[in-house]
Parts: structure tokens; sequence; C-alpha cells
């Protein structure tokens, strides 16, 4: 039994493989967004955000796409 506030030295972090590819989509088309933006002339602050906002959406977009 662990200690609250500690973990376990054998303790790890793994996501499922459906959990993997909606991030890899999410970070994918959030990049793309702020990518596109930024050759249409905005300013890198304006595309980190748009970039920031489409990675949110597409996230919980292609979360219920992949839901089985």
């Amino acid at each position: 039994m662990c200690k609250p506030g500690k973990t376990p030295s054998n303790a790890h972090f793994s996501l499922s493989v459906r959990d993997t590819v909606v991030l890899l989509l999410a970070l994918l088309a959030g990049t793309g967004a702020a990518i596109l933006m930024r050759i249409d002339g905005v300013s890198l602050s304006q595309a980190v955000l748009g970039g920031a906002g489409a990675l949110a959406l597409s996230l919980k977009f292609f979360d219920k796409l992949l839901r089985c």
C-alpha cells in the first residue's frame, strides 16, 4: 500500500491505443490549424491560440468519433 502523495517505484502511466490515436489526431489537427493560420499572415501568438482551440475541439470530436 502506498502512502498518500507517494508513488511506488514500479508505477507507470500508459495510454490505450485508442487514447493515443485520439491524442495524435488532435495534435495533428491543432498543429495544422496553427501552421495554416501562420501562413495566412496571422501573428504567432494568435496562431498558437487558434491551434490550441483547434486541438481542444478536435480532441472532443475524435474522442466521440472513435468511441466504440
